[in-house]
This record gives structure tokens, C-alpha cells and sequence, in this order.
């Protein structure tokens, strides 16, 4: 072993937890001593100074090399220098403090992410290809070249971007759209790697491999959202570069003023020494950790996990929050939101037809009519000779002969049924609402129509309110389609809306806000959000819908499912910006007026210690009081006629307002 790498290991353990508490004891000890004018026959200082002394020599001396002016190495100056006068108490209790400082900013600061090691890890390894004799052989998936035919049978992942040949399902690509539903995928349908099939086998050829595919380059994109991420540089490490060389030139000057003005030299050093002591940026170190950590335990007593002290201090920056929808804005859940009877039909009729019709069905749209016939303590009628067709609907036979059907209007048009034009207008305006709707009929005739929708969290609308009242613009970022997205967006009040986005779509409206000086805030729960968390100078996860992917890409997790959260959150970041400010005035203020005193000669080292060290104390205390208060929400904005959700064109790039009752000129792609 090296010389230096055995000074590094020793510098290490001597600045631990264990060796800091042994020092801190013996400090006491000594504190005891001088407290009570007791002569020791030793003096337990030199033990402190020892553990927690030599390692600043070493660092400083090593920076130094390395031409960098250290607080450690201006807390070797003076360290030396109270030796030399024999003031090792105020040496070693300098010592002792910078290096529990130094142990409380590092435990803060230290950022709890795995990097990538997920995402890679969730990527499609091998696939099932097809033989030109049809038969079967799985291969890796790097093995797999364009235009290779793919059997992706139910609930495996699709290895590569294809095009569907044969087979009908429904796919789940929530992992790169954030869409609820899952997409219906026949003949001629696009599919993408890393998405998870459905209830049925599907043929595909490969139309895109490798880096390529729509998994890789959401990898690429995590990668280099990671790279571009900086960490937030802490404002008592900018202050040092300058505030060392101040002490040192100080201190000089004390010296040659006092001296210059009659003072005898010993005094006129020990007025110098003791402005070195005064002005170890002690309390400058632990202004910030100190708050951090203050901050972080008090959003831990309400269930927010912050990852970094990092991350909080950049929270109480944000000026924008971007949030996705579905899962996020939305429960995640689709759920039977309304039934259209016709004519003399009751609601728990059409709902009970339409469950017998989906009793074998394995799509997520009929398990939800299920569920709700089931909450209604409906039982569906048995049935037989079940058809699927994907995509459009299903039909079956009851036990009385007479055919159900559930699906389209174009479905049951095909069946021979025709729809009550009456409720074609009511169908198209839940439509309009983000609703899929499906048709059901027995026998030739329409009994009615089911509506299902992603439903809205119901404090969403205050949560945003809650942020516009702190001065925070929100923006809804969606890969769903723009009726839906549309309809959420009015409905939550948020600013700006976009919709049909993957998610490098997501990651360039971040990058774009970013450009323009806002400092966005990402909250998000999927993997398709994973990039942007990244991309966002803050990104947050919602814990209870949360996949892996977002929870690790993510400097802060909101579980359960409580948005409320998000302003309380907003509130806890700035008023910990503001303990940090104040800390850093109290530390630098002291800072100053101990110089004063110093140079009067109305501090001696081992008073300047002690005035730095209740410096150290105040700015403590002052972040206790930040983890002891209350949470605090506030009242949201008032909505005003002002008040404009604007949606995003995807065809010109323009925004036109979406609000109700707003008479803006129609947009013409509307």
C-alpha cells in the first residue's frame, strides 16, 4: 500500500462517525478543565486534536497541492498558531466542530439513486422467431434482424418495433405512452419493443432492432438526462474559494495594524490568531445541512420522501410544474363512469347485459363493466359461443338463444343493430370528455351505451389551485389523445396542455421551459415519465401508482395517493431556502463581528472558539424551528375569466384556449 493511500484510509476513519464521538468526549473533558480552572496532569485536547486535527493538516496540504485554498487548510493556520500559543483547547474544539460539520453536510447531501441498472435490466433479452417452415427457435434479441417474423404470445414482452401480421390483442404500451387503455392491435398494426402483449398471440415482422427500437432509445434518453443533470452547487462552497484567502489577508492585517498601532507583538498575534478562529466558516458549514436535514425530517413526518438535500433546495426554486396524466392527474383505474338506458331500459339492464356479453372477456374494458355490475350486486346471465372481434367489440349467445353485443357503433351496425340516433349526440359529448364509449344490444335491438373513463383525482383541482396560488405555472403533459387530455386539462384548471406525447415529446417540452428560464419540476409515475423526472431540475414520483423505473429516476416520491402533498411540498422547499438564507446571514454576521471584537482585542482564541461555536448553536436552532412547524396549505387562487387552459396543436405548433365560456377566435385545427 502507498503512502497516500494509507494517509487517505487513516484521514478517513479519523473523520468518521466513531473516531468524531471518541474526539468529542475528550473535547469535553477538556472543556470541563478550563471550565473550572482545574490544572489537568494532561491535557485531554491533544487526543481531539490528534483525531480530528492531523486529518485537516492533511487535507489542507493536499488541496494546496493541487493549488486549492481549503477552509481546511485555513483551519491549519490557526490550529498552529493557538499551539503556538498555547491554546490547544481552542485548537482542538476548532478541529472537533469542522469535522462534525463536515460528517453532518456529507450524510444530507449524499444522493440515494442506483442510476440506470432498471431500466437496462427491464429490457426484452431474446424473442421467439419464426422459421421460414413455421416452425419456432427463441433467439436473442440482438440476434433479431429487420423484416424476421415474431411470435409474441399472451403476457410476453414484445422484444422489437414491428407490424402486426397475423393475431388480434391488446397491447399495454403504458410504458411508452402513459395511455390506461390498452391499445387493440390487429393486422397491419404498429407494436413497439418493451411493451407487453395482452390476452392473444400476435405474428409481427420486425421493422426496427437494436438501438433503433423505441426501448433503446428511451434507455438513450435516460442516459443522457443523467449526463446533463448537474448537481445543485451549495452556496457556502462558492463563498470559501473567497472567504479563505479573506481570513488569511485579515488576519495579516489585524496583525500589522495593531502592531503598527503600538500593540506588542504577542498580542498583536494573538488579535490575529483568534480573527483566524472567529472566522472559520464553521456555522457557514453547517447553515445549509443543517436546514436540509431540518427540512427533510419534517416532509418525512408527512409522508414525502425526499432523496437529497439537493433536490429540496431545488424545489424551492420551481417556477413551472409539468404533470402527466394518466396515473398521475388521474387514478390510473378505468371505471364505469356513466350508463345511457334507452327507451324503457333501466341503467342496471344495460350494465347487466353488457357483463354477460364481457364475461370472458379478458380485456381491461370489461373487467371494469364487470366490476361495476358487480358493485351494483347484478349477476350476469351465462353465455355461449363467445367472439372477439379486436378492437371493435364482442358477442355472445344467452342461454335463451337470443346474441348480445358490446362495441362499437360501426360493431353493431355490422351485427344488424342499429344505434338510438337520440343518444348519438349525448355519446359524443362524453366523448369529448375523454370517455370511451361502447354500445350494447340483445338480439336486433339497442338497449343503451356505457361510458369508461380514467377519472380525474378528486383534489386536483385544488392542488392546482393550491400552486397557482404560490405564483407556479402548471403544465399537463400526456401521451393520450387530445379529447381526453383536453377535458382533464379544463377540468383541473392547469395552464398548458399537451397531449400526444412520447416520451422524448416529454423530455423536449421540459428542455424547451427549461430554455425559456423556468425551473420545472417533472411529476410523474411511469416508466415513460422516467426520462422526463431526469430532464426536470426536480422530478417527483407518485409513490402509490409509481412503477420502479419512475420511483428511481425521481429526487423526490410522494406516496399513496395524496396530491396535496405537491403545494405542501412547494411551501417546505422555499421555507427552507429561506432557514438557509437567514443561517447564512446569522453565520456571517457573527463571522464579522467576532473579526471586530478580534481586533479590538475583546476575544482571545479561546472566546473567538466560543463565539463561533454559539454561531454553530444559533443556526441549529434555527433549523430545528423549521421541522417543528406545522404543515401549512393555504388557500388556493381564485379562478378568474383570465384563467386559460391552452392546448398545444400538434399541427401548426400553436395553442388555442380550451376553457368553457372563453370566446376566444375558433382554432382551425380544433
Amino acid at each position: 500500500m502507498s503512502i497516500n493511500a494509507g494517509l487517505e484510509r487513516w484521514t478517513a476513519a479519523a473523520r468518521g462517525v466513531p473516531a468524531t464521538i471518541v474526539s468529542g468526549i475528550f473535547v469535553a473533558w477538556a472543556a470541563y478543565y478550563h471550565l473550572t480552572d482545574t490544572v489537568p496532569q494532561w491535557d485531554p485536547s491533544w487526543v481531539t486534536f490528534f483525531i480530528s486535527g492531523l486529518p485537516l493538516y492533511y487535507l489542507g496540504l493536499y488541496w494546496l497541492g493541487k493549488r486549492e485554498l481549503t477552509s481546511a487548510l485555513l483551519v491549519s493556520i490557526a490550529m498552529t498558531a493557538c499551539i503556538a500559543l498555547g491554546e490547544v483547547f481552542a485548537a482542538a474544539e476548532v478541529a472537533w466542530i469542522m469535522a462534525l460539520g463536515e460528517i453532518l453536510e456529507e450524510k444530507t447531501v449524499a444522493r440515494a439513486r442506483r442510476g440506470l441498472t432498471e431500466v437496462l435490466g427491464s429490457a426484452p433479452q431474446s424473442g421467439c422467431r419464426l422459421r421460414a417452415d413455421g416452425s419456432e427457435e427463441v433467439v436473442p434479441v440482438t440476434a433479431i434482424a429487420v423484416g424476421d417474423r415474431l411470435r409474441v404470445r399472451p403476457g410476453e414482452t414484445i422484444p422489437v418495433d414491428g407490424e402486426v401480421l397475423a393475431g388480434t390483442s391488446a397491447v399495454n404500451e403504458a410504458m411508452l405512452t402513459g395511455e390506461s387503455y390498452p391499445a387493440d392491435k390487429a393486422a397491419g398494426s404498429p407494436v413497439y419493443g418493451g411493451t407487453v402483449n395482452g390476452f392473444g398471440a400476435l405474428t409481427i415482422r420486425a421493422t426496427k432492432v437494436g438501438q433503433d427500437t423505441s426501448f433503446a432509445r428511451l434507455a438513450r434518453l435516460l442516459r443522457e438526462a443523467e449526463e446533463n443533470t448537474a448537481p445543485v452547487q451549495r452556496t457556502v462552497d462558492r463563498w470559501v474559494t473567497w472567504l479563505v484567502p479573506t481570513a488569511i489577508i485579515l488576519a495579516l492585517a489585524t496583525f500589522v495594524v495593531t502592531w503598527a498601532l503600538g500593540v506588542p507583538v504577542a498580542e498583536a498575534t494573538v488579535r490575529a490568531v483568534t480573527v483566524l478562529v472567529v472566522f472559520c466558516p464553521c456555522a457557514l458549514a453547517l447553515a445549509t445541512p443543517t436546514a436540509v436535514v431540518a427540512g427533510i425530517g419534517q416532509a418525512t413526518r408527512y409522508g414525502v420522501i425526499i432523496k437529497s438535500g439537493a433536490a429540496l433546495e431545488e424545489m424551492g426554486r420551481t417556477t413551472t410544474v409539468a404533470i402527466d396524466k394518466t396515473g398521475t392527474m388521474t387514478t390510473g383505474e378505468i371505471t364505469v363512469a356513466k350508463v345511457w338506458p334507452r327507451r324503457a331500459w333501466s341503467a342496471e339492464e344495460v350494465l347487466a347485459v353488457a357483463a354477460a356479453a364481457e364475461r370472458e372477456s379478458e380485456h381491461p374494458l370489461a373487467a371494469a363493466i364487470r366490476r361495476a355490475a358487480d358493485a351494483r350486486g347484478l349477476v350476469p346471465e351465462a353465455v355461449r359461443d363467445f367472439v372477439v372481434a379486436s378492437g371493435k367489440g364482442v358477442s355472445a349467445v344467452l342461454a335463451d338463444g337470443r346474441a348480445v353485443h358490446v362495441g362499437s357503433e360501426g360493431y353493431l351496425e355490422s351485427q344488424g343493430v342499429a344505434v338510438d340516433e337520440k343518444l348519438g349526440d349525448t355519446v359524443h359529448e362524453a366523448r369529448l370528455q375523454g370517455m370511451i364509449v361502447v354500445w350494447v344490444a340483445r338480439g336486433d335491438e339497442c338497449l343503451g351505451a356505457v361510458g369508461l373513463a380514467d377519472t380525474l383525482r378528486p383534489q386536483m383541482e385544488r392542488v392546482v389551485g393550491l400552486l397557482r396560488a404560490r405564483g407556479i405555472r402548471t403544465v399537463m403533459l400526456t401521451g393520450d389523445n387530445a379529447e381526453t387530455a383536453a377535458h382533464v386539462g379544463v377540468t383541473a384548471h392547469v395552464d398548458e396542455v399537451h397531449a400526444r406525447l412520447l416520451p422524448d415529446g416529454k423530455t423536449e417540452h421540459i428542455r424547451s421551459m427549461q430554455a425559456a428560464g423556468a425551473r420545472v419540476a417533472m411529476v410523474g409515475d411511469g416508466i415513460n415519465d422516467a426520462a422526463a423526472l431526469r430532464t426536470a431540475h426536480t422530478g417527483i414520483a407518485i409513490g402509490g401508482t409509481a412503477g420502479d423505473m419512475a420511483i428511481e429516476a425521481a429526487d423526490i416520491v410522494l406516496p399513496g395517493q395524496d396530491m396535496m402533498r405537491l403545494p405542501y411540498l412547494v411551501s417546505l422547499a422555499r421555507a427552507t431556502l429561506r432557514t438557509i438564507h437567514i443561517n447564512l446571514f446569522i453565520a456571517l454576521g457573527l463571522n464579522i463581528a467576532g473579526v471586530v471584537l478580534s481586533f479590538f482585542g475583546l476575544l482571545s482564541p479561546v472566546t473567538g472558539a466560543i463565539v463561533h461555536n454559539g454561531g454553530s448553536v444559533l443556526v441549529a436552532l434555527h433549523a430545528i424551528s423549521l421541522y417543528e412547524r406545522k404543515r401549512s396549505l393555504g388557500e388556493p387562487a381564485p379562478l378568474t375569466a383570465d384563467v386559460c387552459t391552452e392546448l398545444h396543436c400538434h399541427i401548426c405548433g400553436g395553442y388555442y384556449c380550451i376553457t368553457p365560456g372563453h370566446h376566444h377566435p375558433l382554432h382551425r385545427h380544433s
